[in-house]
């Protein structure tokens, strides 16, 4: 709506408009729907990760997956500087505002918002990584028909990048209005 509120301002027809965003296309890795292991769905937004970034792939994971399990995995925020603890901190009190069933980091840095969370009264199951290893082992035990998974990180992670891969059973799901289903 925006969009189209903005083009009609440049007093752009708005069938042109509607035309045109019909063609658009997600920029890869970001919140983009995949069907995940054991029947699951798996949200990839592995392209970058920033507290506002977070904030909003959080409010989609719980919007999209209202009724279902839905589990967070986050990397660490890069390129921070001596702002890192604090940044780290800010995305642990936006998981304990926003909220999920099962929280995983992976990375040390991560840690810190796992951290943050639980300090603040995140009472859900929490797991810690350093890399991601074992994350595989853990979603194959708690991951079924019923659940949804947000994957966070950014595209410096390779551990991230090769997880969320890893997750993946099919490309993408069909666009509703795809003509070949």
């Amino acid at each position: 709506m925006g969009a189209i509120a903005a083009i009609h301002e440049l007093r752009v027809p708005i069938s042109v408009a509607i035309k045109q965003l019909a063609t658009f296309k997600k920029v890869n890795k970001q919140l983009q729907l995949f069907e995940g292991i054991n029947g699951s769905i798996l949200i990839d937004d592995t392209w970058s990760l920033t507290t506002t970034s977070l904030e909003a792939a959080l409010k989609v994971l719980n919007s999209l997956g209202e009724g279902k399990k839905k589990i967070a995995i986050i990397g660490t925020i890069t390129d921070l500087g001596s702002w890192g603890y604090i940044i780290h901190e800010q995305a642990g009190e936006l998981i304990h505002k926003i909220g999920v069933d099962v929280l995983i980091t992976i990375g040390e840095h991560a840690r810190i918002m796992a951290d943050r969370a639980v300090k603040l009264g995140f009472s859900k199951p929490v797991y810690i990584f350093n890399n991601n290893i074992l994350v595989y082992e853990l979603l194959h035990e708690i991951v079924d028909e019923n659940t949804i998974i947000l994957i966070k990180g950014d595209m410096y992670s390779k551990q991230i990048y090769q997880l969320a891969a890893d997750l993946k059973i099919k490309k993408t799901f069909p666009k509703e209005n795809d003509s070949r289903q």
